[in-house]
């Protein structure tokens, strides 16, 4: 009786934090990792956050930078935040970065709550691991049968981007906004010594603007040093990155949530992740939710939930309510005896059993995803474009993510394209909107684009998207936008 005590109210934590953090008018930030002894005022970076190392003459560079305008936060492992502490200026830090390894994840939020608990005020985040550098990649390479495969060389491009790991870090450490960081892939001689281009870092201020996540950004040495040094032409190749870093941090003063189709439910283990990624790359919006959470009430406006870790007996019967909605569930490789296996079998492979669910499905796949682009396709084929909340065509490299105004029924669209070349983007989306506006660093705020009607979907075009762009759209009086 205590542990489920204790279950429900950890489980309701979690959702009053997630509806907390989902609805905050928060558009990511970029806090910089810097190592030179000379820091550029923040006013002239164009970031307000500089995270350090805690090495030798840590303190000394503590104290410059905050001198020059910055919070200061510093990134050490577990066990040595308290030689951290006592060995600095401890008001002079905003927080404490902590390094968790996968393994040691499942219990960071108690060592969270006892360094809390120990150094009151102090902020203390986790740092996502498994970031990538965000780039589109001629072929995709993916993983079957513990096999490394390439894709055909016909297929689309691949994207390389860290969207299914700030979903996944949202689920995992509900009590902050995801933080994650990568290095640079610096395939070539050039690149080794030069370091990323600007349109590089433009992307990946812009990535991580669209996902409302943090970013820890690492600047090449070169580049570092140069700033340092007040060259003239760095700091003039720099302001294409401040366009960028301004564009990220003038978000409209709204609270949003982000709109989701498809559910998943998982533990995070490495295949769900895989099968994200391409579910991502599909721009289906999804949301990742952990096996603790699923309730009725996580269900809210989800077309789809697909189940990657097994269901206990409450959370089994919340799925079967959902399919009797006429939703759909997908469980991937989840063996077990389920309520739904007395119900009335639609189709039966050797790998897939359907069950009919009141109005809706109950698909129990047999093994796990071995290869997740089809996964994908099969997953929006079963969605239907009816299904969901935008679809986007002759985009081949955009991403999109879709938020709403808590306040009212105004949409909000963040894009991101990886091709770092302008190209025209077709968007449907669910609902009947009057007015479309758009902004973008390039050009600024804001351009009105031109709204055709579709029966119960919006359609309009954005001429020229280059890396990043922003829509607003206005509900039309008579309609609202979409319930989620």
């Amino acid at each position: 009786m205590a542990l489920n005590l204790m279950r429900v109210a950890i489980t309701l934590f979690r959702l009053l934090m997630v509806g907390a953090l989902q609805i905050a008018p928060v558009w990511g930030k970029v806090l910089v990792r810097w190592t030179q002894p000379v820091v550029p005022p923040a006013a002239a970076l164009g970031v307000n956050e500089l995270v350090l190392a805690s090495n030798a003459g840590f303190d000394q560079l503590l104290q410059t930078a905050r001198r020059q305008g910055y919070k200061v936060y510093v990134e050490t492992a577990v066990e040595n935040v308290a030689a951290v502490i006592n060995a600095s200026r401890k008001n002079l830090i905003a927080g404490i970065i902590l390094n968790f390894d996968d393994s040691e994840r499942s219990h960071s939020q108690g060592l969270l709550q006892a360094l809390r608990s120990k150094y009151p005020g102090m902020a203390f985040l986790i740092l996502g691991k498994n970031g990538k550098q965000p780039q589109m990649k001629g072929q995709m390479v993916f993983e079957r049968n513990g096999i490394l495969m390439v894709s055909s060389p016909t297929s689309q491009p691949w994207v390389d981007s860290n969207f299914a790991l700030a979903q996944f870090e949202r689920m995992r450490s509900a009590s902050q906004i995801p933080l994650y960081s990568f290095q640079w892939d610096l395939s070539d001689e050039l690149q080794r010594a030069h370091g990323p281009s600007m349109d590089d870092y433009c992307l990946a201020i812009a990535e991580a603007s669209a996902l409302h996540a943090d970013l820890i950004l690492n600047l090449h040495e070169s580049v570092e040093r140069a700033l340092a040094q007040n060259d003239s032409k760095a700091w003039a190749a720099w302001r294409q990155v401040r366009t960028f870093l301004d564009f990220s941090t003038k978000g409209p003063e709204l609270q949003l949530e982000p709109l989701a189709d498809v559910g998943i439910v998982t533990d995070a283990d490495k295949n769900s992740l895989e099968a994200v990624n391409l579910l991502v790359r599909h721009n289906i919006p999804l949301r990742v939710m952990g096996p603790s959470e699923l309730n009725e009430g996580t269900f809210r406006g989800l077309r789809m939930v697909i189940v990657f870790s097994a269901p206990g007996i409450q959370e089994a019967k919340a799925l079967a309510s959902f399919a009797n909605n006429g939703r759909i569930v997908v469980l991937v490789d989840v063996p077990g005896s389920h309520p739904w296996h007395s119900l009335q079998h639609a189709a039966i492979s050797e790998h897939a059993a359907t069950y009919i669910a009141g109005k809706g499905r109950i698909i129990e796949l047999s093994e796990p995803v071995t290869d997740p682009e089809v996964f994908a396709q099969d997953i929006r084929g079963l969605l239907g474009n009816e299904n969901l909340t935008v679809s986007l065509w002759n985009s081949l490299t955009t991403l999109v993510v879709v938020y709403r105004s808590s306040g009212s029924d105004q949409m909000i669209m963040e894009f991101v394209d990886y091709a770092e070349e302008p190209v025209q983007v077709q968007i449907r989306v669910k609902g009947n909107f009057a007015a479309v506006q758009y902004e973008s660093p390039e050009q600024g705020c804001c351009a009105p684009l031109e709204v055709v009607k579709s029966g119960e979907f919006t359609e309009f075009v954005i001429p020229s998207l280059q890396t990043a762009g922003r829509t607003y759209l206005k509900p039309a009086a008579d309609r609202h936008a979409p319930a989620h």
